[in-house]
């Protein structure tokens, strides 16, 4: 599908880094850790899935987390940068601890973005995104990215 918008969450690419960040903190997971690892046959898809977004979540604002996903995205994002950014993203989001090195990594992931380099709008937002992260104190911000069906309706005059 591609991209909807020029913020960090709007387009596919974002959604897939997104994947491979969960796929990070659940590979520093361990059974002790109380988050769901399996479905079983009696439960409520969904809902485990959702209490699992949760607690992966919420281990990622766990000391020392954040920058343990950044090596593993390293060694396996297909596209860094936005991984990054996308990792940003989440904590800030959501009210997490940031620690320096990735704040640090965020910014540059920003800086070093490609589309920005060839687009003033997306520069522009590249550029709110390194501000956002950079002022960011711990208290959770908005996202300022639309999701697809939210574009769509504006598109469409809905």
């Amino acid at each position: 599908m591609g991209w909807w918008g020029v913020n960090v969450m709007e387009g596919d690419p974002p959604m897939d880094a997104e994947a491979e960040i969960l796929d990070a903190l659940e590979s520093l997971i361990d059974e002790s850790s109380g988050i769901p690892l399996t479905y079983n046959d009696n439960s409520d898809e969904d809902a485990v899935f959702d209490d699992r977004i949760v607690a992966l979540m919420a281990f990622l604002s766990q000391d020392g987390v954040a920058s343990k996903v950044l090596d593993i995205l390293d060694d396996y994002a297909s596209e860094i940068n936005i991984a990054q950014q996308v990792l940003g993203e989440i904590i800030i989001c959501n009210g997490f601890p940031l620690p320096d090195d990735v704040r640090e990594v965020a910014i540059q992931a920003s800086k070093d973005d490609e589309w920005a380099k060839e687009d003033d709008e997306r520069k522009q937002a590249m550029e709110l995104y390194a501000k956002r992260i950079a002022e960011y104190n711990g208290t959770a911000v908005e996202p300022v990215s639309q999701g697809l069906f939210g574009k769509l309706a504006e598109v469409l005059g809905g």
